[in-house]
């Protein structure tokens, strides 16, 4: 591959990411059809809405984060997924545990997933949080 073949590439893959983020209003919009999908109680295109948000990670803030894997987390319980509760759980908790702004939320999430019976059936997913 030549040297020009190589800027010519590294050009187009950094053009193509400026062209697929998203701003805050076009992620929160996303954010909010997905949310419509479980008022409508239609989780599987919940969780996937969801999940295609994750390709702009990248361009979310703390809360778009929190609230994404949050809203993922819960959908991997209503869908009964324990891979994907551990993965959006544990995603989730590493997000939230040093942010002094979250350590209300954060507890309550580890109440939640160590201790409450709602979540009796993938407590086991989480024992490396619960202690």
């Amino acid at each position: 591959m030549s040297k020009l073949q190589l800027y010519l590439i590294s050009f187009l893959l950094i053009t193509s990411s400026f062209v697929h983020s998203a701003n805050k209003n076009e992620i929160d919009d996303s954010m909010y059809q997905a949310f419509l999908f479980i008022t409508q109680k239609d989780f599987t295109n919940s969780n996937a809405a969801y999940v295609a948000l994750l390709k702009h990670e990248t361009d979310m803030n703390l809360s778009q984060l929190f609230n994404t894997y949050k809203s993922l987390l819960e959908l991997s319980y209503i869908l009964d997924n324990k891979n994907d509760a551990k993965k959006y759980g544990n995603k989730l908790i590493s997000l939230i545990k040093n942010e002094p702004d979250y350590t209300k939320l954060y507890e309550r999430l580890k109440y939640r997933i160590c201790s409450s019976q709602d979540w009796a059936k993938f407590q086991y997913v989480f024992l490396e949080h619960c202690g």
